[in-house]
């Protein structure tokens, strides 16, 4: 028991720094663009430019992160569907899973609505500051409406991935659809591990480059790690840690790849190529996680257990606390101090990182927890009235 709560946990702190990365990506995106979209004639001072020649660059990958979710998540929730689900109640799973992810997908729509309506966002105006006129200055530039809001959060970002109120919640989408496939395959097959992984890998093979393919993969680390009890050698990690930098520093053209111009253009080969190596990248940090007890203790650690728990409050909102807050801040210490950009820069990112922080504690608390109590009190009548 005790050793299935320390999985559950470093596994919440990956989840928890990924969000952080996600995070970091997308006030440099908002703020600093030339450091993620590699333009020289977007930077701002010199540091800059040092930070987007650095060999740690890749932190700033946040696209790369979303599918150590995925992961993360195909690993969840096949061990749900392993200990507790069946055919019998599979239905009952999934509508539980619905009221899971609806009720703080439907609070944060709410939240950008009411940010729009009140003319808080200020987004567009600080794009053209920062020269992020192809990615800050770009959302919330249309008229709201209440009716659109509600229908985004109830029904539209979950199954139909239309995310305009809140462009992250893409990824609630393919959540949503992974895991009906993952629960619903899993279930089913639970007994047939050889059919069940003929038909898993065949789809892994036919779309690579999906999302999807991430929860397939969460599956096979579950049952490789967590069932089989299988583990690789300590030369076996270190040629997985290997492969991972380089593939990650790979797909996003960082320092290894500019130093020794090796990046090619394979697109013309492989369709979604970049997809592909973010999900291969995103599978050697989990297995690198999941065999090694230094990451484990790491992940393990206060600060980042406290990450972890808001770590889907804190992914949800920070995109609109950028585009609001973070963004007004911005225009005013840039109107204080004009010429000072690396310091405007510092300033808005300390106090909107610990804002974020505070706002995401507070909206898993009052929202993601209840929406939680509320799946389970769904399951539970759904259970009863069987």
């Amino acid at each position: 028991m005790n050793k299935s709560i320390i999985r559950i946990n470093y596994l919440d702190g990956l989840r928890g720094v990924g969000a952080l990365i996600v995070y970091i990506h997308h006030f440099v995106s908002a703020f600093l663009p030339g450091i993620y979209f590699q333009d020289w004639t977007l930077i701002h001072f010199t540091l800059e430019r040092s930070l987007a020649r650095s060999p740690l660059y890749f932190i700033f990958s946040g696209p790369m992160v979303v599918y150590v979710f995925f992961i993360l998540s195909g690993i969840v929730l096949t061990k749900i569907a392993y200990e507790k689900i069946s055919p019998d109640n599979l239905i009952y799973y999934l509508i539980k899973r619905y009221f899971r992810l609806s009720v703080p997908v439907m609070a944060s729509i709410l939240l950008a609505f009411v940010l729009l309506i009140g003319g808080y966002m200020f987004n567009s105006k600080a794009g053209i500051i920062s020269e992020s006129n192809n990615w800050l200055a770009t959302f919330y530039n249309f008229v709201p409406d209440l009716g659109k809001a509600l229908y985004q959060g109830s029904v539209g970002a979950i199954f139909w991935n239309q995310v305009t109120y809140n462009p992250l919640l893409w990824t609630v989408y393919y959540e949503f659809l992974g895991s009906v496939i993952v629960m619903s395959f899993v279930a089913l097959l639970k007994n047939r591990r050889i059919l069940k992984t003929i038909i898993a890998v065949g789809a892994v093979l036919m779309f690579p480059g999906s999302p999807i393919t991430s929860f397939f993969i969460g599956m096979f680390i579950y049952e490789y790690k967590f069932i089989l009890n299988k583990g690789i050698s300590r030369v076996s990690k270190i040629a997985i840690a290997c492969i991972t930098y380089l593939l990650w520093d790979f797909s996003v053209n960082g320092f290894v790849t500019r130093t020794f111009s090796v990046k090619a253009d394979i697109s013309q080969y492989i369709t979604d190529y970049q997809t592909i190596l973010w999900i291969i990248v995103a599978s050697g940090i989990i297995m690198l996680t999941i065999e090694t007890r230094l990451i484990q203790r790491i992940l393990n650690t206060k600060p980042i257990q406290f990450l972890g728990k808001i770590s889907f409050s804190f992914y949800l909102i920070h995109l609109i606390l950028i585009c609001s807050v973070s963004s007004k801040i911005f225009l005013l210490v840039n109107n204080l101090l004009p010429s000072r950009y690396l310091v405007t820069t510092v300033i808005t990112f300390v106090i909107t990182t610990i804002l974020t922080i505070v706002v995401s504690w507070i909206f898993a608390r009052l929202v993601d927890e209840k929406g939680i109590k509320l799946s389970n009190k769904v399951f539970s009548l759904l259970s009863k009235g069987k």
